[in-house]
């Protein structure tokens, strides 16, 4: 390879899967044995014969009060209460399982509101399918020995900044309780090894001198960072949460390119992190030229069985769990559509971490 993929989302999707197989030292082989099948597939015009990675909400319901977010406690009054049967999701690891999917990441809301959640992680590990939580880690304390012995071996936290005022603000929970969680984390990595720990900061106005800080932080304890623009696109433009200074947003990324080739454990690519000033302040949401590969690769299913091709608002439902076997909703004429507008980007585009895709796909086979 011609350079390192080692803290990439879906690299270490990879490696938490072969983490899973027992045999962590084939992940280089098999990120690009997935990448040649999708790139060979685009070149005789068809995509693989499943996705390989999901991203699976399994309950609306959430236990902090996010500023941006749509499931936040405080909008739960507002919109119907959905989540997913246990046999369902069984089922859906199942499909998974037979169509080689990679991983899935398991998401809400808060995944850990459920009390069965040790169950689903059990469904996914059964079907060698790595099982990623992704939580706001504020009830990781009560439950991380449980999970690490369940097989859990990947976790993804949702932490915006360490100044109590930003967290607070951004999160609407206390970040003494998030701290406990990253420390619970970190604890179930201790005892159970080859745990993947991640940190997703969504990247405003308010945190944007926060980064340096947070970055340093998590190094230390070995947990990844990665960076993700506050989505100003679904929201009114003047909407208090986006950037605004380019000077500050030019110096923040050049801050973060230097952190990333210092050593720190910045996981976004250079490409993602050149584009921010851009996607802020010239509402660029995709770079000139930029092919998005995410269609060729992922799916997203809501707490409905929804199935979308992207988790973006502009993009529609394809299909639907409760009818349709997870294969043919893949290979639905509705998705071949949308496929082929995201890869030229002719979607309305985005700058979600999903994209960071591209950047696994096109780096793990140079």
């Amino acid at each position: 390879m011609a350079w390192n993929m080692e803290g990439n989302l879906y690299w270490d999707a990879v490696k938490a899967q072969c983490s899973l197989r027992h045999c962590p030292e084939k992940t280089a082989e098999e990120a690009q044995r997935i990448c040649r099948e999708i790139w060979e597939g685009m070149e005789q015009g068809k995509a693989p014969r499943g996705p390989k990675f999901l991203m699976l909400k399994v309950t609306s319901g959430c236990n902090s009060d996010c500023a941006y977010c749509a499931y936040s406690a405080s909008q739960a009054k507002y919109r119907r209460q959905g989540s997913i049967s246990l046999d369902s999701i069984r089922s859906i690891a199942r499909q998974a399982g037979e169509l080689g999917v990679v991983a899935a990441g398991i998401n809400g809301g808060e995944p850990l509101i459920r009390k069965d959640f040790p169950d689903i992680v059990r469904a996914f590990v059964e079907q060698e399918v790595a099982p990623i939580l992704m939580t706001n880690g504020l009830w990781l304390p009560r439950c991380w020995d449980e999970l690490g012995a369940c097989g859990l071996n990947y976790i993804v936290i949702s932490f915006d900044s360490l100044k109590k005022e930003h967290y607070e603000l951004h999160r609407g929970a206390k970040l003494e309780e998030a701290l406990a969680g990253v420390e619970a984390a970190v604890a179930m990595r201790k005892k159970y090894k080859d745990v993947i720990l991640h940190v997703t900061a969504v990247l405003t106005r308010h945190n944007a001198k926060d980064m340096e800080e947070l970055i340093e932080f998590m190094s230390a304890r070995g947990i990844w960072v990665e960076i993700g623009a506050y989505q100003h696109q679904e929201f009114q433009e003047e909407d208090t949460m986006s950037m605004e200074e380019r000077q500050e947003a030019e110096d923040l990324v050049q801050s973060l390119l230097r952190m990333k080739r210092e050593g720190y454990l910045v996981s976004n690519s250079e490409e993602y992190l050149s584009h921010i000033p851009d996607f802020f302040l010239e509402k660029k949401n995709t770079p000139d030229g930029y092919e998005c590969l995410v269609g060729q690769s992922i799916l997203f299913v809501d707490d409905y069985l929804n199935v979308k091709p992207c988790s973006s608002a502009q993009l529609h439902v394809i299909g639907n769990l409760e009818r349709q076997k997870l294969q043919d909703i893949w290979n639905c004429a509705k998705m071949e559509g949308y496929r082929a507008r995201m890869r030229r980007a002719d979607c309305g585009g985005c700058w979600y971490l999903c994209n960071e895709v591209s950047s696994f796909l096109r780096g793990a086979c140079q």
